[in-house]
């Protein structure tokens, strides 16, 4: 990883992360892009994603998860699915990238796309949160209303580089490590930045498996430990729109998508290569999850 920056004073790598939460410390917050959603053609700087990773986590200590609890998210490809997520690190718990019924273990969250809301039933002591328009379900939490208006001061729970980021994992996918601990999760990511040369001035375009843990760790973890960007295709939707995404109804990113994720990418202040991960839109370098080193 090289220590390249945009300017002084911006957020800089972070190699030696131990757990995920690092990536989202507070010394990190600078006003460099951090995350790109390509189809709403919005930025989040640094200081956007730590500041709102905390703030999702607090939502989530709200509605009642604790370090070692599972928060099930569903595997969308959006910015919300992303701090969640992180925010779900910051607090101590795990994450499983799916909701569907009798995978999601004994989550104490479930975290979906309001699209999708009406096909999911929160068991008994599991807290519902929607992301995209209000719930219509009693009781539901509105990721946008209480993510924005939470204060982000709350410190981080203790965790170690064992503890584990991400449960319920396909066999196909990790075969030889479900679940995914912390250390893992970084090493891929890690593997990643020295696969690609990812730096300070590379956009990564996560086109990848949305519930793959490599290609989390590529597409999202990799660019934020480089002080990079992470550009999120967004806008493809699962083939059912109206049901929640899964192995069977995967929002699927086409050519199309990706080639107008990397156009975007090319227009971000200071990103001078472009990266994509499962999927190529004429970018300077690909990157498939599944040749890094386990």
């Amino acid at each position: 990883m090289t220590d390249s920056r945009r300017r002084d004073g911006d957020t800089e790598p972070c190699p030696n992360a131990t757990v995920v939460g690092d990536l989202v410390g507070r010394g990190r917050r600078s006003p460099a892009p951090a995350v790109h959603a390509a189809a709403r053609d919005r930025t989040y700087s640094y200081f956007d994603l730590c500041n709102t990773a905390a703030k999702a986590g607090n939502v989530l200590r709200h509605v009642g998860v604790r370090p070692g609890d599972t928060v099930a998210v569903e595997p969308r490809r959006a910015p919300e699915v992303a701090f969640t997520a992180l925010g779900a690190w910051l607090i101590g718990a795990t994450v499983a990238p799916t909701v569907a019924p009798g995978e999601a273990g004994d989550a104490r969250a479930l975290v979906v796309a309001a699209a999708a809301e009406s096909a999911v039933t929160a068991p008994p002591g599991t807290s519902l949160v929607v992301f995209g328009d209000a719930p219509t379900t009693d009781g539901a939490t509105h990721w946008e209303a209480e993510v924005w208006s939470e204060n982000p001061a709350a410190p981080p729970a203790p965790t170690t580089a064992d503890d584990t980021a991400v449960s319920l994992v396909d066999a196909a996918d990790t075969p030889d490590a479900t679940p995914v601990s912390h250390d893992r999760l970084l090493g891929l990511a890690g593997a990643a930045v020295d696969a690609a040369e990812i730096d300070a001035r590379t956009a990564v375009v996560a086109a990848g498996d949305p519930a793959s843990p490599r290609a989390i760790a590529t597409g999202l973890l990799a660019p934020l430990a480089a002080a990079g960007t992470t550009v999120s295709v967004d806008g493809p939707t699962p083939s059912a729109s109206d049901a929640p995404a899964a192995p069977d109804n995967r929002p699927t990113a086409d050519e199309t998508a990706v080639g107008e994720a990397v156009a975007a990418a090319r227009e971000l202040d200071g990103v001078e290569r472009v990266v994509t991960v499962g999927g190529d839109g004429g970018a300077d370098a690909t990157l498939s999850p599944s040749e890094l080193s386990p």
